[in-house]
Order: C-alpha cells, then sequence, then structure tokens
C-alpha cells in the first residue's frame, strides 16, 4: 500500500484491524497514512524491495537491496527505506528472488533487523529461499506466508485461498497469507471478513 491513495485509504478503511498492511517505501505522504492504519487497529509492516531474478530488467525500483552489492551499500538502501516512515513492527520482502536464496546477503540484512527488533515476513511468492537458514545465524524471528492470496487475482481464486488458510490456521492455530493492494484482493477481503464474522 501507499503508492494508490484510494485503494490504501479504502484498505485501512474497510478492512478489518486483524490485516496486517504493508507499506512500499515509495509512496508520498506515507507517515499519515501509517498513523491513520495504526489507529484503526492495523499492524504495519514495511515492505522492502529486494533484488529479484531477472534484474535490472525486472526492477523493483530505488535503493533495491542487491545481492552482489557490498554490505555497507545494502545496509545504507535499507536505512534508506526504514527512514521513510516509522510505526512498522516488522519488515516483509517485494519480489527478491535473487537476494532471499543468498545467505551472505541475507546476514547484514538481518542482523540490522535484529539490531532494531524488527521481524521478518517472507511473502510467500518463492519455491526456495535461505532465508530460515540466514535467520537462523542471526537470531531473527521470521514467517513466512503459506500462499499469495492473489497470485491468481480472481475473486474465485482469492476466496480459495483464503479458505485454505482457514483450514490451516483451524489445524495449527495460526496461517499466514500475503495478497497485493489490487482493488479485486481489497473487495474480496471485506466480503470474506463480514463473512467470517
Amino acid at each position: 500500500l501507499g503508492l494508490n491513495a484510494k485503494l490504501t485509504q479504502r484498505a485501512i478503511k474497510e478492512l478489518p484491524g486483524e490485516v496486517t498492511l504493508a507499506f512500499a517505501p515509495y509512496g508520498e505522504n506515507l507517515q499519515p497514512q501509517v498513523n491513520k492504519a495504526r489507529a484503526q487497529g492495523h499492524e504495519v509492516f514495511l515492505q522492502m524491495p529486494l533484488e529479484p531474478i531477472g534484474y535490472p530488467a525486472s526492477n523493483p525500483g530505488p535503493k533495491t537491496l542487491l545481492g552482489d552489492a557490498t554490505e555497507a551499500e545494502n545496509i545504507d538502501a535499507m536505512r534508506w527505506q526504514m527512514s521513510r516512515f516509522s510505526g512498522y513492527a516488522g519488515v516483509v520482502n517485494y519480489m527478491g528472488g535473487r537476494f532471499l536464496s543468498m545467505p551472505k546477503a541475507l546476514r547484514p540484512m538481518f542482523g540490522e533487523l535484529k539490531n532494531r527488533g524488527l521481524l521478518f515476513l517472507e511473502d510467500g511468492s518463492l519455491a526456495l529461499s535461505a532465508t530460515e537458514q540466514a535467520a537462523k545465524a542471526a537470531n531473527l524471528q521470521v514467517k513466512r506466508a503459506k500462499v499469495v492470496i492473489d497470485a491468481d487475482p480472481s475473486p474465485q481464486a482469492i476466496s480459495n485461498a483464503l479458505s485454505m488458510l482457514e483450514e490451516e490456521a483451524k489445524t495449527n492455530g495460526f496461517a499466514v497469507g500475503t495478497g497485493s493492494g489490487l482493488e479485486v484482493t481489497i473487495d474480496t477481503l471485506i466480503e470474506w471478513a463480514r463473512e467470517a464474522n
């Protein structure tokens, strides 16, 4: 969220407070939006752009953390991203197929998150990553989403993904899924939340 003001405001206002909202570092007037989200009961995360496979043809944006950058360059980029707004409980990746497969690149990032008392959520879009291995070395709390609920951005597919998460939550006590700030995702989540209550 944070890039499309109209959709961001809808998500903040209409989604239940139990839905965590992640904000991209590139939006305008992020802090007031984050403050509003938190006032509505939403936990907030920073969406951190990480190097995808195929970079730079596939480019998440300025100050993306890169697998072959120096530790100092990545920490500098990370601190810029983290300075865009305050009040987040953790960080979730945006893209990152290459970066998240590189323990050497992950370790300094995870050390910085650990020092700041933040957690890391992997968004569930990757089949394989080095996240757990690197997090263990940094003693950082990480979670991995089970599914990207709008990988197929149709209402039926999103509803099916949410049903799968409900079943997992009944079995394991919790379930984590992620989704984009798309209108169809927000609409489907609003409807699902109404029925869940």
